[in-house]
């Protein structure tokens, strides 16, 4: 089960995995995104079926999952890559900009956790992924409510790593910093209205290795958590952004 599976690094980790003999569960608020991703896997001789989601309303997560399951058997792994963005100064924040984004990238992520993990647990077994960003590691002026909401995702992976890890459920995030996604481009157009294009510019000089990140070198990596490769791995925060965050 893959949230956000329409676009950017959902997407590229439904080819992926699909690739590696995965059966997917694409799921997307876009109802042709994720039909064009399940398509896609298909023509590759993969098996995949897409599903239409809200992540806001714990519902509508429940009946997708359950409407995986019933395709292709007991949930053996998730991964929660929905997420909204919004560049703003904090002084103009309103109280709808933040619920809408912590709807989305905290709360809505909490019952997707919760779901899958209710699943899980009957069998002893399973991985859960969740995007966080390097922008919920530090301060985010320009993204107070998106950093919030990313620096909750850590702790509710954490917490929930505590929670069913003596389950053999293992619950880890990834936080990347600059990926080519269309995520990255709606922060280049916002953050050039608000700073000028030095405001992009001092992002990108501050990755060591001088270059922004693929989805799929993202989805290589989540493709190792949920692997047998990773079963030791429980609990963490692992970022991937070239040097860009080193805490």
């Amino acid at each position: 089960m893959i949230t956000g599976g329409g676009s950017g690094i959902g997407r590229a980790a439904a080819l992926h995995l699909a690739s590696c003999g995965a059966a997917i569960g694409v799921v997307d608020i876009g109802k042709r995104a994720a039909e064009a991703v399940a398509e896609d896997i298909s023509k590759e001789g993969g098996m995949a079926a897409s599903y239409e989601c809200d992540v806001r309303y714990s519902e509508q997560i429940q009946d997708v999952l359950g409407k995986i399951e019933k395709s292709f058997g007991p949930l053996t792994a998730q991964v929660n890559c929905a997420g909204v963005y919004k560049t703003q100064r904090f002084l103009d924040v309103t109280e709808a900009n933040w619920d809408f984004i912590m709807d989305v990238n905290a709360k809505g992520l909490f019952f997707c956790v919760q779901a899958a993990a209710r699943s899980m647990i009957e069998r002893r077994r399973g991985a859960i992924i969740n995007m966080s960003s390097v922008a919920g590691r530090s301060g985010r002026p320009l993204n107070v409510h998106y950093a919030a909401s990313k620096a909750a995702v850590i702790n509710i992976t954490r917490s929930a790593a505590k929670a069913f890890g003596p389950y053999n459920i293992r619950v880890n995030a990834l936080c990347p910093g600059v990926i080519d996604t269309p995520m990255w481009q709606e922060v280049v157009r916002t953050k050039k209205d608000l700073q000028g294009r030095e405001g992009v510019e001092g992002i990108l000089e501050s990755i060591p290795l001088h270059r922004i990140g693929s989805p799929e070198e993202v989805a290589s990596l989540i493709a190792y958590l949920i692997s047998r490769a990773g079963a030791y791995v429980n609990g963490q925060a692992i970022n991937i952004c070239g040097g860009f965050e080193m805490d």
